[in-house]
């Protein structure tokens, strides 16, 4: 298979888009390009919607009763590990010009990393740690809608 042709989908073959389908398909891209999350604040605000129209020839109503639940908004890790090219060229940079240039031509003809001693992997795993600058990032609140029971 080539990279222009795809797998045969699994399944029944679909001769049309199922019209319910469509219509979430529509709700969803419309609400990601048209919405602003942050607009929203936590809490649980009571909704009670309805979706009717024309999808292709089809009519379609879509009844929609619940509670839209807003998480708390929160923080999440954002820990900045050092560059990987920055912390090799510093590296590289402590050894001599002709050592520098047969341990770039070694690794460059040997196509992948050398086993190395568990002791300097140690050292790397405590340096990385060493260099990483930990701080946090804000972190938008779970959305949720909770269908009420008599819907």
């Amino acid at each position: 298979m080539t990279s222009a042709t795809k797998a045969a989908p699994t399944g029944p073959a679909r001769t049309k888009s199922d019209p319910q389908a469509v219509l979430y398909a529509v709700l969803e891209k419309h609400g990601k390009s048209n919405g602003n999350r942050e607009n929203l604040v936590a809490g649980s605000t009571a909704v009670s919607l309805v979706v009717s129209g024309k999808i292709g020839r089809k009519t379609v109503h879509e009844e929609i009763k619940g509670n839209l639940v807003i998480g708390a908004d929160g923080t999440m890790a954002d820990n900045q590990k050092p560059d990987t090219v920055e912390l090799t060229a510093l590296l590289l940079s402590q050894l001599g010009k002709k050592k520098r240039a047969e341990f770039i031509a070694e690794l460059s003809e040997a196509k992948k990393l050398p086993k190395v001693d568990d002791a300097d992997k140690e050292a790397a795993e405590g340096l990385v740690k060493a260099l990483t600058v930990k701080g946090s990032k804000p972190k938008n609140g779970a959305v949720q809608i909770e269908a009420n029971s008599n819907s």
